[in-house]
């Protein structure tokens, strides 16, 4: 029995450990030759940039708006999750602009490589930040030479713009991206 449960345990330990079939150590000589395996393991990765900082402008709609690219890389499969968050805000989640006269809401939408958007609000990020997950990105540049990969639309509506008092309001928007 022991010599049995010996050869099971051998087996597994041999089974579980990597294979380095191809090492091998030179001998002494006139010339000497070794080889050994090289392994590599590619872990999930992801990338935002192509941003821009975004002034927000006056719209037909009597609110005010503004646009960024994005270039969102992300091997393998090519998607991704984003986090979504203001730091106007004491606790980094409300999308607000803060400014002398108060703060002023903001909705967010975005949209990536396949079209597909989100919008978000500070109604809907309700004190946490904003996921939205299996977004599309570029998979096969990591510098989107083949395009941009997504938009980041802001947008105060026109009640709020009107409400606003006369003044400079600014926040961060902070966009964290994350392998699916």
């Amino acid at each position: 029995m022991k010599k049995l449960l010996s050869i099971a345990i051998a087996s597994a330990a041999f089974i579980a450990a990597p294979s380095f079939a191809a090492l091998q150590q030179g001998q002494l000589g006139a010339t000497s030759q070794g080889s050994l395996d090289i392994n590599l393991t590619v872990s999930d990765i992801v990338q935002i940039s192509g941003l821009s900082n975004i002034a927000l402008a006056q719209n037909a709609a009597g609110g005010a708006s503004g646009t960024s690219s994005a270039c969102v890389y992300a091997n393998g499969d090519g998607l991704y999750d984003i986090k979504i968050a203001g730091d106007g805000d004491a606790d980094g989640a409300n999308l607000e602009l803060d400014g002398t006269g108060g703060t002023v809401g903001y909705a967010v939408t975005f949209t990536d490589g396949a079209s597909n958007s989100v919008t978000t609000s500070t109604a809907d990020v309700g004190g946490t930040n904003y996921t939205a997950e299996d977004r599309v990105g570029n998979a096969t540049s990591a510098s989107c030479a083949t395009g941009n990969t997504a938009t980041i639309d802001i947008d105060v509506s026109a009640a709020d713009y009107q409400a606003a008092a006369v003044g400079t309001y600014t926040d961060t928007l902070v966009l964290i991206v994350s392998p699916n």
